[in-house]
């Protein structure tokens, strides 16, 4: 196992461990690079309106597969920053 697959096989065993009986749903996306630009955040807004709009989960987490701190820290926080109205205007 490399790479993604480590980082999303850890957070699905976290999540069970904090919540064994909860039925858990991976939407996975695929966003190239990686590179935090207009259409990789478009991409997550239309995942997350999706999972919103269906009432898909009454819980969402999101791991972008790199630290919070460091050389990815500023495009973690303009990340966050563009998808947050998706989750405040939300019902």
């Amino acid at each position: 196992m490399v790479g993604e697959a480590q980082e999303v096989t850890m957070d699905l065993a976290a999540a069970h461990a904090m919540a064994p009986d909860a039925k858990l749903v991976l939407h996975q996306v695929n966003v190239g690079t990686g590179e935090m630009d207009g259409d990789t955040l478009a991409t997550y807004v239309d995942v997350f309106s999706d999972i919103i709009d269906n009432k898909a989960a009454d819980v969402v987490s999101m791991s972008f597969g790199s630290p919070e701190g460091g050389d990815n820290a500023d495009g973690n926080r303009k990340a966050f920053h563009a998808m947050a109205p998706v989750f405040v205007v939300s019902p």
